[in-house]
């Protein structure tokens, strides 16, 4: 007794679909990210590296605890950082691009908190959620 015709065909079309879009599958879906930055005071003196970065990140003078903190302006950067009444600050949020890509963009962001001697960790995981890396300075 084999599957019904209906099944075969749905079973053909998948298939067909994932050996036609092997390695894109997961082109679309973005990969997240999230970060930790020691900064007791807020993120003071960061203003011209991330400028220079060209993330389309700006700084955002939070009025909870007069913290500043980051937000997105970016149709590739989704961001959402909250203003911490602790001295490690946190956000994370989905980067729309391929793995390498957003692997290059969060180097930029650190290189953006190590500007300012911010110790910080920031992961990336891959589009399916199965591998991540880690960029770290002095944390």
């Amino acid at each position: 007794m084999g599957l019904p015709t209906h099944r075969l065909l749905r079973f053909s079309f998948c298939r067909r679909f994932l050996s036609e879009n092997r390695g894109t599958l997961f082109q679309n879906m973005g990969c997240h990210f999230s970060f930790e930055v020691l900064a007791p005071n807020g993120l003071l003196g960061i203003e011209k590296a991330l400028a220079d970065s060209q993330l389309g990140l700006y700084i955002y003078h939070s009025h909870f605890n007069d913290k500043n903190i980051l937000k997105s302006s970016s149709d590739v950067i989704e961001l959402g950082m909250d203003t911490s009444t602790t001295d490690v600050m946190r956000g994370s949020g989905t980067l729309w691009c391929d793995f390498e890509t957003a692997i290059s963009l969060m180097k930029k962001l650190s290189q953006v908190f190590a500007s300012a001697h911010y110790n910080h960790k920031i992961g990336i995981d891959n589009e399916a959620g199965d591998d991540t890396v880690w960029i770290t300075h002095n944390f």
